[in-house]
């Protein structure tokens, strides 16, 4: 008798709890990282998914370029610069407007409309070496 109830009880709180965990994975955007890879003469704005790619493999190349800087001269804005991650395609990240001419990402949107919010990681974080002389550091995470 115990063990039926047992059963009952277990199956109806798995029914439950699954409902809204497979909703929250398929309608919310996947989560973005973006971070500063060092390279010797200057770094790269990159772009990885932080759920699917692990640093190591961001280090490897599983990431998107967003912005080159080379000598202090950037290959284009980082902001407002169309971008995909994943195969999502039509991002830009925004930047806010009052740190002018400084550009902070505080969000991206996706064929135009806001679709995650972004939030400046503090410099504890530490880097990956990646090889080559080369580092990844996390700069901000996007849900």
């Amino acid at each position: 008798m115990i063990g039926n109830r047992y059963i009952a009880t277990t199956s109806v709180l798995l029914a439950t709890c699954a409902a809204p965990l497979v909703s929250a994975q398929t309608s919310g955007a996947v989560p973005i990282t973006i971070g500063r890879l060092g390279i010797s003469h200057g770094y790269l704005m990159v772009a990885w998914t932080p759920t699917k790619t692990t640093m190591q493999d961001a280090c490897a190349g599983t990431r998107t370029m967003i912005q080159s800087v080379h000598t202090n001269f950037p290959s284009n804005p980082l902001c407002g610069f169309p971008f995909e991650v994943d195969g999502v395609k039509n991002m830009e990240l925004v930047c806010d407007p009052a740190q002018s001419p400084r550009e902070i990402p505080v969000a991206i949107t996706t064929d135009g409309k806001r679709s995650h919010n972004c939030t400046h990681l503090p410099l504890t974080i530490y880097s990956t070496y990646c090889g080559g002389g080369a580092s990844l550091a996390q700069e901000y995470a996007c849900q």
